[in-house]
């Protein structure tokens, strides 16, 4: 078991079912849990309307809070940065002496070069979690690369291999 490492709450912000989350606290004795308030996120969309609408500003900040509350009740602590996550995740790091970061997998192209870059400067675990269904097995056991949601839909139902759903995270303590 490792002794520490960095675990970054992104869209995902669930401590039940979460397999980013339950591979880190399976894999470390202790973690630094993170969330980052992006600063693009304060900047309109090349069509002109706000990247993070005051109704989702909402309710992030009310699931930041309460993830929060959930981590200290654990015994660890949410560490809340703003800034290029990029950047704000190698100074964690660096500020820790730590090496080691996980998170969920996203699939858009900034969060991927986000990954990319993270990646080139720490050791990080980016887990595919935000889906029920394995992308793998998609694509690769049947064969699919959906041309619509109701073939997708046929196809998958007759054989349902859904992920694994896990429970609460069994949260650890930060140092």
């Amino acid at each position: 078991m490792n002794k520490t490492a960095i675990y970054w709450f992104r869209n995902n912000q669930r401590i039940h079912d979460n397999p980013s989350l339950n591979q880190a606290c399976e894999e470390n004795e202790y973690l630094i849990y993170c969330f980052v308030l992006e600063n693009r996120w304060s900047q309109n969309h090349k069509l002109g309307f706000p990247l993070l609408g005051k109704h989702r500003e909402e309710f992030l900040k009310h699931s930041i809070w309460e993830l929060g509350q959930k981590i200290e009740k654990a015994g660890g602590k949410l560490i809340l940065l703003k800034g290029d996550p990029t950047k704000c995740l190698v100074q964690l790091a660096q500020s820790y002496d730590i090496s080691k970061i996980y998170s969920s997998k996203k699939t858009g192209s900034y969060e991927i070069q986000q990954e990319d870059a993270i990646k080139s400067a720490l050791n990080a675990k980016f887990l595919e979690d935000q889906s029920l269904f394995q992308k793998n097995y998609i694509i690769e056991k049947l064969g699919l690369q959906p041309r619509s949601f109701s073939h997708f839909r046929k196809k998958v139902e007759k054989q349902w291999p859904l992920r694994k759903l896990f429970g609460e995270a069994p949260l650890r303590p930060s140092p």
